[in-house]
């Protein structure tokens, strides 16, 4: 897979890497669907790392799709990122 690569390339800590993994949630297609508030679903327009976020925006009854500049580690950090994240709490 491509972050096994890039992560090897950065020279991280796999074996690590690994064991943080077996700790992440994991939610099916049909626990995500039955989420009825709105979901705000925020990508970098460069970030396919772990899917695509049409489909995952799709899951959920009331998803929103915002698209923002950046990889999966920079587009959190923009401004557009925030306002669009600001915006849906607004709403």
């Amino acid at each position: 897979p491509a972050i096994l690569a890039d992560a090897k390339k950065r020279n991280l800590d796999t074996l690590l890497l690994g064991y943080m993994q077996r700790n992440q949630p994991v939610t099916s297609v049909n626990e995500l669907k039955k989420i009825k508030i709105p979901v705000l679903v925020i990508s970098g327009d460069q970030d396919i790392d772990n899917g695509h976020p049409e489909i995952l925006v799709g899951y959920f009854r009331k998803g929103l799709l915002k698209i923002t500049d950046g990889t999966h580690g920079a587009a959190a950090k923009t401004e557009r990122f925030a306002e669009e994240v600001l915006k849906f709490l607004k709403d």
